[in-house]
C-alpha cells in the first residue's frame, strides 16, 4: 500500500473534511483518507492511486486541489 499528501484549498470545517474524505475514498484503489483542515493536507493511502482523479474529485466537489507533496 503507498501514501500520498495532496494539498487541498478551502476546507474550512468538519463537514468540509468529511465530504473531501467520503468522495475520495470512492475512488478505485483508496482505501484511506484522512484530511486535515488546518494543514490543508490530505493523506489518502491505497493501491494505484490516480492522482488525476483524486484532482477531478476534489474540484467536482468544489475544493481547490493543489497537487501532491512527495
Amino acid at each position: 500500500m503507498s501514501k500520498v499528501k495532496v494539498i487541498v484549498k478551502g476546507m474550512n470545517c468538519n463537514h468540509c473534511k468529511m465530504i473531501v474524505e467520503t468522495n475520495i475514498k470512492k475512488l478505485k484503489g483508496i482505501e484511506d483518507v484522512l484530511a486535515d483542515i488546518e494543514k490543508e493536507e490530505v493523506v489518502i493511502s491505497g493501491e494505484n492511486i490516480d492522482l488525476e482523479q483524486v484532482r477531478l474529485t476534489v474540484e467536482g466537489i468544489g475544493y481547490k486541489y493543489m497537487g501532491s507533496l512527495n
